[in-house]
């Protein structure tokens, strides 16, 4: 028990959280923007996330992504925040994509088709951040894909991106 306390502690200590006193965004209520991979980013791309106070001292994050996954790609969600920065992610969108391989008869080729797969993401998000602004993101997670012909419905996914916390616009 001491050696992973010890551990949260030098975690803590390495990456640091909001300097709140130093005029760093509030945890409880501010915005965030993002680059990176996963479903929380819509496979390769960016996202915005408003954080909210929920049920007191609670918090409730929404998003939007916007990326690329050899097609356009888009996801939704919330996030539900446990403790400080780590919180867990629900969302719907794009989860993957896959490929198909055609007949075209009238030019005797073999055209290979890409499909995206979109359905329902969770995963266990914790933000490192290295000032009072700038952090990392990482999760872990799975996601149910909606429409899969002959491929496995589930996936599993993990998110890994910068983002930048602010205030206000």
């Amino acid at each position: 028990m001491k050696f992973k306390t010890l551990g949260l502690a030098v975690l803590f200590a390495i990456a640091g959280n909001p300097d709140l006193a130093k005029g760093a965004h509030s945890l409880q209520k501010h915005w965030q923007f993002g680059a990176g991979y996963g479903p929380s980013y819509a496979r390769l791309g960016i996202q915005l996330k408003k954080t909210l106070p929920f049920m007191g001292k609670g918090r409730l994050g929404g998003w939007a992504a916007l990326g690329i996954n050899y097609l356009p790609t888009y996801a939704v969600g919330l996030d539900f925040y446990i403790v400080e920065n780590l919180y867990l992610s629900l969302g719907f969108g794009t989860v993957g994509t896959y490929e198909r391989l055609g007949i075209d008869r009238a030019s005797a080729t073999l055209p290979l088709t890409y499909y995206t797969r979109s359905g329902y993401t969770g995963t266990l998000n914790y933000d490192i951040f290295f000032n009072k602004n700038w952090g990392l993101k990482v999760g872990l997670g799975y996601s149910l894909a909606s429409y899969t012909e002959d491929v496995s419905p589930i996936l599993q996914q993990f998110n890994l991106g910068l983002i930048y916390a602010f205030e206000e616009f």
